[in-house]
């Protein structure tokens, strides 16, 4: 996918007419179609709403709210296949209980230590 994404943006080439007047009715317009817009100008609107102090404390949450649970979560494999349950039957429970008990749970750690 990143040789596609690569490929058409040093190959193809954007029709330059309507490209300044667009430029001009995003000052009057906040809202502005993509398709009226480069692909450069769009990545460097993306970049600016990354940018934001809110958006980055976002992404800092996303990258690190899994690290303390990390281990918890592949041990739990582990220990299920010590106490003498197959690898097969773990792999069943997996998205039929453990999905779901790792969705509850939480949800009821939190109505009870809240």
């Amino acid at each position: 996918m990143l040789v596609v994404t690569t490929g058409v943006a040093l190959f193809k080439s954007e029709a330059r007419e309507g490209l300044d007047s667009a430029l001009d009715d995003a000052e009057e317009d906040a809202e502005l179609d993509a398709s009226k817009i480069g692909i450069g100008e769009t990545y460097r609107r993306l970049w600016a709403a990354c940018q934001l102090p809110a958006v980055q404390t976002l992404f800092l949450v996303l990258l690190t709210y899994r690290l303390p649970t990390a281990l918890s979560d592949n041990v739990k494999q582990l220990k299920a296949v010590e106490f003498g349950l197959s690898k097969q039957t773990t792999a069943l429970l997996s998205p039929l209980v453990i999905l779901p008990l790792g969705i509850a749970v939480p949800i009821i750690a939190n109505k009870i230590w809240h």
